[in-house]
């Protein structure tokens, strides 16, 4: 158990670290919300995009595909974002914080653990159903994203929903394009130049930290009317829906690195991309800012539990 703590510790402090430097720096009026805006820009219009691109461009998909493994975890993530969709509204009536707060729900921090926590608790050969997962649930949960976002923000009694306006955006967004770019260069076997993409290595390097860092200068302790909601929300994200998606995966017969690959998929914390989504759409960010703070911290607990649990009950 202690190892599984040092474990979850090594992988989740970095994250508060980095969010406690912004919050500094704020303080000390070093940096403001002009800095905000232009590291959420350069994060979501260059930085994450590329990440993605370089996570897929290196993957071997031919080797790694798992259509019954890929099939349930889309199939579960479309369903999830569903049910929010059209309950959430029922009981959070500012259009904002229901957009915000439904994306927090179903939306996690895969792609920046993923992979990392598959290989720590799996090792390379064990990580690889996980990585696989990537270059097909991504874009499926980016649209969804944007769909959520999009249609809940709006009150449809003042602005009547636009399909054309949520189309282009998700054709558009910075980060749907960088997937669907990587999945061309790789399908016609373009070679990317040994320059570029060491260059390209640096600046996906940049989304995490200075994401965190902008979410840190933007973080308030005035909002804690809010702070409910938000554990609210950490508690469906974190347990609600793992058990609801995982419990069925086990009597459907996913065992192992399977399993595990499901776990880290529906158990992660809600991503920092979540915060930068949120804040260019116009939505909730404050709320969403919150819950990635929240979640990622109650994450150390739920989710020591569920692996001691799984590796209890030896599923994996």
């Amino acid at each position: 158990m202690l190892a599984n703590f040092i474990l979850s510790l090594n992988t989740v402090m970095p994250l508060f670290i980095l969010i406690a430097i912004g919050y500094i720096l704020q303080r000390m009026h070093k940096l403001d919300e002009k800095f905000v805006k232009q590291s959420n820009y350069i994060v979501f219009k260059l930085s994450l995009p590329v990440t993605l691109f370089n996570t897929i461009y290196n993957i071997n998909t031919q080797e790694l595909f798992n259509p019954w493994l890929i099939s349930y975890a889309v199939i579960s993530m479309i369903v999830v974002a569903t049910s929010l969709f059209i309950f959430v509204p029922k009981f959070i009536h500012e259009p904002k914080t229901a957009a915000s707060f439904a994306q927090s729900s179903f939306r996690g921090n895969f792609v920046l653990l993923g992979s990392v926590l598959a290989i720590q608790l799996f090792g390379p050969e064990g990580s690889l159903p996980t990585i696989s997962l990537i270059p097909i649930v991504i874009p499926v949960i980016m649209i969804l994203s944007i769909i959520v976002l999009r249609v809940l923000s709006q009150n449809p009694e003042l602005e009547p929903i636009n399909i054309k306006q949520i189309i282009f955006e998700i054709i558009s967004n910075p980060i749907i394009l960088g997937i669907f770019i990587a999945i061309i260069f790789k399908t016609i076997n373009i070679k990317i130049p040994l320059m570029l993409s060491i260059s390209m290595d640096y600046l996906g390097s940049l989304s995490t930290p200075l994401a965190l860092i902008a979410l840190g200068v933007q973080l308030q302790f005035t909002h804690i009317a809010k702070f409910k909601l938000v554990a609210i929300c950490s508690m469906i994200k974190l347990i609600a829906i793992p058990l609801i998606v995982l419990i069925p995966a086990y009597y459907l017969g996913f065992r192992n690195y399977e399993m595990g690959a499901l776990f880290i998929l529906f158990s992660a914390p809600a991503g920092i991309s979540n915060y930068a989504l949120a804040y260019n759409m116009k939505c909730d960010y404050e709320f969403t800012g919150q819950m990635v703070i929240i979640s990622t911290m109650l994450s150390l607990f739920t989710m020591i539990i569920a692996i001691m649990i799984f590796k209890n009950l030896e599923i994996f």
